[in-house]
């Protein structure tokens, strides 16, 4: 998730700073783009949840844990935003609801960047019926592949249908199978044999080919299912290039610079763009993009960690007093 999130933040910075990114920041950008930027984060989650499903498949205590590690925080970071956004400037409670719970989504599309907030919640609402039609049998690739065709063709279908709907939600529908694949990945890992590398080595190719092919003929979502694939490549590489330098001092210092990003993933990508929309849109603040910018990543960064640790403690205080 680290390297997800410093991706994210330097492709928006550069975005908020409405001025040429210089060479170092193309680069950084165009590195972590090609191995995670936001389809990274659906990957990772599918990856993650799959391990903590096989951990404990009871569907009540994961649904409990999912309300209480992203339900919850969301609603705590995002409503001081919310609250003054929607309430105070424009008394408007349907907003405001649809807003905190991420529900708007569905209705208007992303707003506010709030639309991996969104997914994140829909696929974690129907992981459990993924993880089980998935694994029913031994034929978990093909299965995920069936998952995958299923999640495109209904894409297209709502494309054709409803182009202006498939406008609103596209940014999110589209990413889906990264998370589906983080699932067969997770399954894959745990096993941990050389026929599954073979495996999903082939899986990645035919679905390459495949979206290559599809790419070249057809415009729209296949451009984004393409660098969906490129990334299937990408990570794999990166992750036997870290297992060289695992030992090396620049490694270990990497490795703490990344689980600080990874650890305060969902409060930096929240804040930093509820706080730019503030400081672009909810109060006047004369100051150039590349200086509101700078500010809005200063402030996230400097307010990540003390939110995390209330939220930890409204968490901890909520469900401590419901066992006692």
């Amino acid at each position: 998730m680290g390297i997800a999130i410093i991706g994210v933040l330097i492709q928006h910075f550069i975005g908020f700073s409405a001025t040429p990114a210089n060479s170092i920041l193309k680069i950084a950008t165009i590195i972590f783009n090609k191995i995670a930027f936001t389809e990274g984060f659906l990957f990772l989650s599918g990856f993650g949840l799959y391990y903590s499903f096989t951990k404990d498949n009871s569907i009540k205590n994961f649904f409990l844990k999912r309300f209480k590690r992203l339900v919850i925080p969301f609603i705590i970071l995002s409503f001081w935003f919310y609250l003054y956004h929607d309430i105070i400037m424009s008394t408007n409670i349907v907003d405001f609801i649809g807003h905190i719970s991420s529900l708007s989504f569905w209705f208007d599309g992303n707003y506010d960047g709030m639309w991996y907030i969104a997914i994140s919640v829909f696929l974690y609402a129907v992981f459990p019926f993924l993880y089980k039609f998935i694994f029913v049998n031994k034929w978990g690739g093909v299965n995920t592949l069936f998952v995958i065709i299923t999640i495109i063709v209904i894409n297209m279908i709502i494309q054709y249908t409803a182009p202006q709907y498939f406008q609103k939600i596209a940014i999110g529908t589209i990413k889906i199978p990264m998370f589906v694949i983080g699932i067969w990945v997770g399954y894959l890992s745990q096993r941990g044999n050389t026929r599954d590398i073979i495996n999903y080595a082939a899986i990645t190719l035919i679905l390459f080919v495949s979206i290559f092919f599809l790419k070249r003929n057809f415009e729209g979502m296949f451009v984004e299912y393409y660098t969906m694939v490129e990334k299937l490549v990408y990570i794999p590489v990166v992750s036997i290039l870290l297992t060289y330098i695992h030992k090396s001092t620049l490694f270990n210092w990497l490795n703490k610079i990344l689980k600080w990003f990874g650890k305060y993933t969902l409060e930096l990508y929240v804040l930093h763009l509820l706080l730019y929309s503030f400081l672009t849109y909810c109060i006047t603040l004369d100051l150039p993009s590349l200086h509101k910018a700078y500010l809005t990543m200063l402030l996230s960064l400097a307010l990540c960690a003390p939110i995390h640790l209330i939220i930890d403690h409204i968490l901890k205080m909520k469900f401590m007093n419901k066992r006692t």
